[in-house]
């Protein structure tokens, strides 16, 4: 929007769940304004999102409407070597009508759930181009139940990973690697997460270390 100050986004998720045919996930349109903390070493950008239903109804969702959702992410450099990151938010659900088996007469529910986030990362820039990083995840999650009742679950995640940077021509190659750990219902699932980002430079310059 003219300025880097306040920017204006969206966000297209298309996957393929189990090999299946391509299906999309609510469409978001994002507004960020950078926000001048006083500190030069603290950046704060709060962001408003507003979540288009697309084309992937799941669960028990039988009529889907926009969901709005706000994250507050606050970035502070501690020193040369040490960045931390910082988020929380919430994402609210407006009338969804849901299928609930349990109450036979009435199969069909509206409900508006809210959900909440909250996140921290720490970030060694052990080198310009190479970052050893951890993330930590907490989702208060909520769902509506067969009986038609709004019930909350959580999960957390922490996500130990490395990440570089590929100066090119037209800016930089990020690839990272990491191996994100869920903690949710007593149980704990690991995995690896592969990550590749192109990150272009608006001039056209190659990036600086």
């Amino acid at each position: 929007l003219n300025t880097q100050l306040v920017q204006l986004s969206w966000t297209v998720p298309i996957h393929t769940p189990d090999g299946r045919e391509f299906e999309l996930e609510d469409i978001g349109i994002s507004l960020r304004f950078q926000f001048p903390s006083g500190w030069d070493n603290v950046a704060i950008a709060p962001r408003g999102t507003l979540l288009v239903p697309g084309t992937n109804n799941t669960g028990r969702i039988e009529e889907e409407n926009v969901s709005i959702q706000f994250n507050l992410p606050v970035t502070i450099v501690s020193s040369n070597q040490l960045a931390t990151h910082w988020n929380i938010g919430a994402t609210h659900l407006f009338d969804q009508q849901y299928y609930a088996p349990e109450l036979f007469d009435l199969a069909t529910v509206k409900r508006s759930p809210t959900s909440y986030n909250f996140g921290a990362s720490v970030v060694w820039f052990v080198h310009p181009q190479l970052n050893p990083l951890c993330e930590f995840v907490y989702n208060s999650i909520a769902a509506v139940d067969e009986a038609g009742d709004v019930a909350h679950s959580s999960e957390t995640i922490i996500n130990p990973g490395l990440r570089a940077a590929i100066n090119a021509s037209f800016g930089q190659i990020v690839p990272g690697i990491s191996m994100p750990i869920r903690f949710s219902d007593g149980q704990a699932v690991s995995g690896v997460l592969f990550y590749l980002s192109f990150e272009h430079t608006v001039t056209g310059g190659a990036c600086a270390n």
